[in-house]
């Protein structure tokens, strides 16, 4: 079979019938297999690898929209970024990774102050001398080596 067309003003494909089963679009690599589907048990619509829905997810989205990714998020490609933005609740609230002005910006709602960077522990029981939160300075990629690409100050 070669190449399918939908023609119309208004055109549309459904797969599935609005029972209890899972939709399924297989993508049947090489050596590898994708997928895009609906998991009917969870209404998640999902896209990963192999050939079975579930096998191994890598995106999914739920019924409220909200997405979960299994694996890594990579934006961009090295020395070609973009800049990526995270809302928080308050208007006016981000954090901004700029990818021109190479920093991260956190900047505060526009009514309630500053910016807040907050580090915390998973530590259940925090006694004398521990870390409680930490900021290093280094620089991994100086050219002479040795100690130079150590930590420099913490």
């Amino acid at each position: 079979m070669g190449t399918i067309q939908i023609d119309g003003s208004t055109p549309k494909l459904t797969i599935g019938n609005a029972t209890a089963e899972d939709a399924l679009i297989l993508f049947d690599g090489n050596a590898q297999d994708f997928h895009i589907g609906l998991d009917d048990s969870s209404d998640d619509l999902v896209i990963g690898v192999g050939s079975a829905l579930g096998t191994t997810t890598a995106l999914a989205i739920d019924e409220n929209a909200g997405s979960t990714f299994s694996g890594t998020v990579t934006v961009g490609v090295d020395d070609t970024g973009h800049d990526v933005k995270l809302f928080g609740a308050s208007a006016g609230s981000y954090a901004l990774w700029d990818e021109s002005a190479n920093l991260l910006d956190l900047r505060g709602a526009t009514a309630a102050g500053p910016g807040h960077l907050k580090l915390t522990t998973g530590e259940l029981t925090v006694v004398d001398s521990d870390v409680l939160g930490k900021i290093e300075f280094q620089a991994p990629l100086e050219s002479s080596g040795t100690d130079a690409i150590l930590v420099g100050a913490s």
